[in-house]
């Protein structure tokens, strides 16, 4: 099995819609709203990878893995994002870890772990020595995930709005040294 991480391309951009949705409704199925996941239009996703994939932003990093060929997964991460309800201050010299998500059939091969290192390596060159990422509290296989590559909790809270409902969200942080954006389970 090979798996090869890249920058994506505008070939790319309908599987990385539909890797966006299935992973979405694999991941969130009885956490986010069954409607909110209904309602995610392949349209919409497919314009909005169009510009990720076309539109530069300034630190922002876009990784895929393709496994034996097949695009299996893809991370992004820039600068961090401060939540209004968890940081009164602007917070700098911080990566996020925006999303990571793994086509459902495609997890478990390594896919997701390279183009979470690819994407946490690029911020490190970037100068950033740590980097954070808000995870759904609910969402407790993400959180294992991530804590086997080193994130930990650090006891800052927020909530995401899905509509209807207010989900609590955590974040998790970990440095970006040498050595740590290469750990893998």
């Amino acid at each position: 099995m090979t798996v090869d991480v890249r920058r994506p391309v505008l070939r790319d951009v309908d599987e990385l819609a539909r890797i966006n949705i299935d992973t979405w409704r694999a991941a969130y199925g009885g956490i986010v709203p069954q409607a909110r996941l209904d309602a995610m239009d392949m349209q919409a996703y497919r314009l909005r990878w169009i510009e990720n994939v076309t539109a530069g932003r300034p630190g922002v990093e876009f990784r895929v893995a393709d496994v034996d060929g097949r695009l299996a997964a893809y991370a992004i991460a820039g600068p961090y994002r401060p939540q209004e309800d968890a940081e009164p201050e602007p917070v700098t010299g911080l990566a996020e870890l925006y999303a990571i998500y793994v086509d459902p059939p495609m997890q478990g091969r390594g896919a997701g772990t390279a183009v979470h290192d690819a994407v946490l390596r690029a911020q490190a060159v970037q100068g950033n020595a740590e980097a954070a990422l808000w995870v759904l509290v609910d969402n407790v296989p993400s959180r294992r995930w991530y804590e086997r590559r080193g994130w930990r909790a650090d006891g800052a809270l927020s909530s995401w709005s899905a509509g209807e409902r207010d989900l609590p969200e955590l974040r998790m942080r970990r440095s970006l040294s040498a050595g740590s954006a290469d750990r893998s389970a």
